[in-house]
């Protein structure tokens, strides 16, 4: 009862009503995301949009037909308008068309993967903070030491919280530093990241927070996506003034506080770097697993 169906055939208000009922609920698996990350996707439908899996197509190694994660995108795989069965999802695996020669997807938190036994899984860590029943005090008490001592520090500058920044201005402060040391990221790249957050906030699913110092410069700055009682940090950047002031620690906290209580979770989007991973877990933040699913033929 599942069924290939190509991009064109979608019927998008059906998969877009899976996509919204499904317990995790991840704006990746919107179409108009899938359409920015992965244009031209076709999909895996089982019956009549109970269950769904987006086919994000690429040629790996530039000649060969796969089915990848694009770039923009943490989690995707199997979404459903109930509980995905370990069944139902090796039942999807297997029904991926055979032209794709290789296979290299991260599924959502919820797919359970007890009952795959091809190919290779491979953890990968998401830290969260839950934010149901919660407060500004309940928040910082969660935080360690170096994290209060941190945001103590970054209290004492006279910076100021700006809203209504371009994204552009995102990206460039993130260009001019930490991009510099990222070679393999390309203008593709950018421009994926950057029509996913001019897209969001057209759509009121994404919003920019600017962080401005004494001589009304900009230092740092978050994106994030929020879908669903899901708030994603999705995008960051800082100067270096910026990192010797702690502005992120500054920005993590003020939206952690502002959204306490009127949100369900609070998505780091990652990380298995250990040194972000340390810094995420020093606002509190506690594992979520996923798996990268890999396969050949």
């Amino acid at each position: 009862m599942i069924r290939l169906v190509k991009n064109v055939d979608i019927d998008v208000k059906q998969w877009d009503l899976t996509i919204h009922l499904d317990p995790q609920a991840l704006i990746y698996g919107l179409s108009w995301y899938l359409d920015i990350v992965a244009y031209g996707w076709d999909a895996l439908v089982y019956d009549d949009y109970k269950a769904v899996m987006p086919l994000t197509s690429q040629l790996y190694k530039k000649f060969l037909p796969s089915v990848i994660r694009p770039y923009g995108t943490q989690q995707l795989g199997v979404f459903s308008r109930e509980k995905v069965s370990s069944e139902l999802l090796r039942a999807f695996l297997k029904n991926i068309p055979f032209k794709y020669l290789y296979k290299d997807l991260c599924l959502n938190a919820q797919n359970p993967i007890d009952n795959i036994r091809s190919g290779s899984l491979i953890p990968r860590t998401n830290l969260i903070i839950p934010l149901i029943g919660s407060n500004a005090e309940k928040i910082r008490a969660r935080y360690s030491k170096n994290t209060k001592r941190n945001l103590a520090k970054a209290e004492k500058y006279p910076h100021q919280f700006f809203y209504n920044d371009a994204p552009d201005v995102l990206l460039r402060i993130f260009q001019n530093n930490k991009g510099k040391e990222l070679s393999h990221l390309k203008e593709r790249h950018y421009a994926t990241l950057r029509q996913i957050m001019y897209v969001a906030i057209h759509r009121k699913t994404g919003y920019l927070i600017t962080l401005y110092d004494e001589y009304n410069t900009a230092i740092a700055g978050l994106f994030f996506l929020e879908y669903r009682g899901r708030v994603i940090l999705f995008f960051s950047a800082t100067t270096e003034y910026g990192k010797e002031t702690h502005a992120l620690t500054l920005l993590i906290d003020h939206v952690l506080t502002q959204k306490a209580g009127l949100a369900d979770v609070f998505d780091f989007e990652g990380s298995d770097i250990p040194g972000l991973r340390r810094f995420y877990e020093g606002f509190g933040a506690q594992e979520e697993i996923y798996y990268n699913w890999k396969k050949w033929f």
